[in-house]
């Protein structure tokens, strides 16, 4: 791996859980799920300390009348410093063995929340993720804008947000030697798809978990989707069958009863 760590940005029902799936085929590699943007706020203290130091923190002001008393104190790179083992253990949690080196990362679909800062926000995780890959996950809007909530959102302004979403990620692909942009659809195209990616990363994965994972569920309702999976449809030949034999004897009774 080039990388020492992993980032999946993207929007919703783009099929990132599926190349979450994927990127932990590779050996040493732990990429988790969403957290609410738990590093989004991370940078807005930041912000909120950079700010306050670089607008209010003189020194000829710094007594203990001014309204921003102790600003001149305030030292948002140690901030910074302290955040890389912070993120680590919430994201990799507690581990025994801390020798064996592993890369980390996480994804998350709430970038499209904060697409005017996205190339602030982006350079803050570079500075608090070791060396990491940013990789931007896309999809067909048409296929995005049926599924999940999305349905039932205006098509008008979805099309626009993902629009949006695409034109910046691309942009800070093309500009940031870090980042990787790949479509879903080549994702679902296996071995041969996530080749260019593969390349990307310095990686290689065992082509029969890969497989393996490509045929599993990846879905934040999955649990609901595998017991509709081993249920009987209501349109399988046994319901329909049960379904005629019932109205088979409701019109025979009918029958009897006139």
């Amino acid at each position: 791996m080039k990388y020492g760590s992993i980032l999946i940005v993207t929007y919703g029902r783009s099929g990132s859980t599926l190349l979450q799936g994927v990127l932990n085929t590779i050996d040493g590699v732990r990429v988790t799920g969403e957290n609410f943007e738990f590093c989004y706020h991370i940078y807005r203290s930041w912000k909120s300390l950079t700010n306050a130091k670089e607008i209010k923190g003189t020194k000829k002001n710094d007594n203990p009348q001014y309204p921003w008393y102790g600003a001149s104190e305030l030292n948002p790179e140690r901030f910074l410093s302290g955040l890389v083992p912070l993120v680590r253990e919430q994201l990799m949690g507690v581990r025994p063995d801390t020798t064996q080196p592993i890369v980390y990362g996480f994804k998350e679909i709430r970038y499209i929340n904060h697409l005017d800062e996205l190339g602030d926000y982006l350079d803050f995780l570079n500075r608090i993720m070791p060396n990491p890959a940013i990789i931007f996950n896309v999809r067909t809007h048409a296929d995005v804008m049926r599924s999940g909530w999305w349905k039932h959102t205006n098509p008008i302004k979805t099309k626009a947000i993902l629009e949006k979403a695409d034109q910046a990620f691309s942009a800070y692909s093309d500009n940031h030697s870090n980042a990787f942009l790949i479509r879903y659809e080549e994702v679902i195209k296996g071995y041969d798809g996530l080749q260019p990616l593969l390349h990307f990363l310095g990686a290689e994965v065992d082509k029969s978990n890969l497989s393996k994972t490509l045929g599993t569920i990846h879905s934040y309702d999955v649990s609901k989707k595998i017991q509709d999976r081993h249920q009987p449809s209501e349109r399988s030949s046994d319901t329909i069958l049960l379904r005629l034999k019932a109205w088979v004897l409701r019109t025979s009774l009918w029958s009897i009863i006139n």
